[in-house]
């Protein structure tokens, strides 16, 4: 959230630059929330807090001509403190205000899909403004799961060998970057 009003990070679809929100499939032995965390890092180059509740969930209905089945998705809140490359080339992470983000999304989408997307925007903003005000008694939400480049694949090596092989792109690879994740509790102190 800015001082100018909340905003939503969005990155480029590989197939067809669609804009959407940084989402991917669970990864064995890892919660939808670490999950979520891994693609917003790998997608957006995301650094944050994320909420370990999916917020809301949502199904993007596929055009018949793919013959690819719907995708439903758990949506979760990610608060980003710090941007950084990320890992996928060519998605073009943005911010929008919540409604350009909405225009955005439903661009090259069907009236479904658009609409199922905005309700997104639309539910993330009411949960937003729902947030408890933050104190050191432990009542802020974000801090059930934080996330960080740190260990997790160090830590984890048969995560990484079950991630698909890295997308190929024109653009030349980026060098020196590794994704880890580590997962860190929160005080109970």
């Amino acid at each position: 959230m800015l001082s100018t009003g909340i905003e939503f990070l969005l990155v480029r679809t590989r197939r067809n630059r669609c804009w959407t929100f940084a989402k991917g499939g669970i990864q064995p032995g890892l919660t939808h929330a670490q999950s979520a965390a891994i693609e917003a890092y790998e997608e957006a180059g995301v650094h944050g807090r994320i909420e370990e509740t999916a917020f809301t969930r949502y199904t993007l209905r596929k055009q018949k001509k793919t013959g690819r089945p719907e995708n439903s998705v758990q949506a979760h809140l990610c608060e980003v403190l710090r941007l950084g490359e990320p890992e996928e080339l060519n998605r073009n992470p943005t911010w929008f205000s919540s409604l350009k983000a909405k225009q955005r999304l439903a661009e090259g989408r069907t009236t479904e899909n658009a609409t199922e997307l905005a309700q997104v925007i639309d539910r993330a903003l009411a949960r937003i403004r729902r947030f408890p005000a933050r104190t050191l008694a432990g009542n802020d939400p974000l801090m059930k799961v934080k996330f960080e480049a740190a260990e997790f694949y160090a830590q984890n090596p048969t995560a990484k060998a079950k991630l698909p092989p890295p997308s190929h792109s024109s653009a030349p690879p980026r060098r020196g970057k590794l994704l880890e994740l580590r997962v860190i509790q929160p005080d109970r102190t």
